[in-house]
């Protein structure tokens, strides 16, 4: 596992998602009233970006057909799948990440 950086964290706006490469993987990354969150960015059901989608509360809308990931947890409100849920730190205005090391298995929400 390692901690990596997304700055500055501000360029998010609040109820924005967007589509970052960190360490060899896409992620949806975004920031809604909650703070920042990190998901994976592949949508399980018909592998549409979570990034290109939309923040709603507390989920993510894949843009394809609007199924809902919730972004704390991972959980698919609609088809019951799960997409993985990676923690988040804010010191000032940088992001931290915490990833898996590539040979590690995803984390499960």
């Amino acid at each position: 596992m390692g901690w990596h950086t997304l700055e500055p964290a501000s360029k998010l706006r609040p109820g924005e998602v967007r589509t970052f490469k960190i360490a060899g993987r896409h992620l949806a990354i975004g920031r809604n009233r909650d703070g920042y969150f990190a998901i994976d960015d592949t949508c399980p059901h018909a592998n549409g970006s979570l990034g290109e989608g939309m923040v709603d509360g507390d989920c993510v809308l894949c843009p394809i057909h609007g199924y809902a990931y919730h972004v704390r947890s991972g959980e698919g409100m609609d088809d019951g799948e799960e997409v993985a849920v990676y923690p988040t730190e804010l010191e000032g205005d940088v992001l931290r990440i915490l990833l898996p090391d590539e040979d590690e298995a995803s984390p499960q929400p």
